[in-house]
């Protein structure tokens, strides 16, 4: 029997993730959240190196700044990880722990 409801959803094909009714909202949003953390780690970057004076402060500022770019590069890889394919989360795991690595190099 069919039903006539609208609020039933069709069911999902085989092989084809269905998203969750907020899936699309938090990801937009976890989006927006890294584009501003891009733009704010980038002109803070511009802003020190052209108003610190040289020295050891504008040293200890860059090398900071350069601890911040891996942390940002993780989110993103680790926000891709969320699929439910599991073999591409392994992708985005091993690329964050690359970016991990990294970050003990600069530290």
């Amino acid at each position: 029997m069919v039903s006539l409801n609208s609020a039933s959803t069709p069911p999902a094909r085989e092989g084809v993730p269905s998203a969750a009714p907020g899936a699309g909202l938090s990801m937009l949003l976890a989006t927006g959240w890294m584009v501003a953390g891009w733009v704010l780690l980038v002109g803070g970057y511009v802003c020190g190196a052209l108003f610190l004076p040289q020295g050891s402060g504008l040293t200890a500022f860059g090398n900071m700044i350069q601890c911040f770019v891996p942390l940002l590069a993780n989110t993103g890889l680790l926000l891709n990880a969320t699929s439910p394919r599991w073999r591409q989360n392994w992708f985005w795991l091993l690329l964050a722990l690359g970016c991990t690595l990294w970050m003990f190099g600069q530290v």
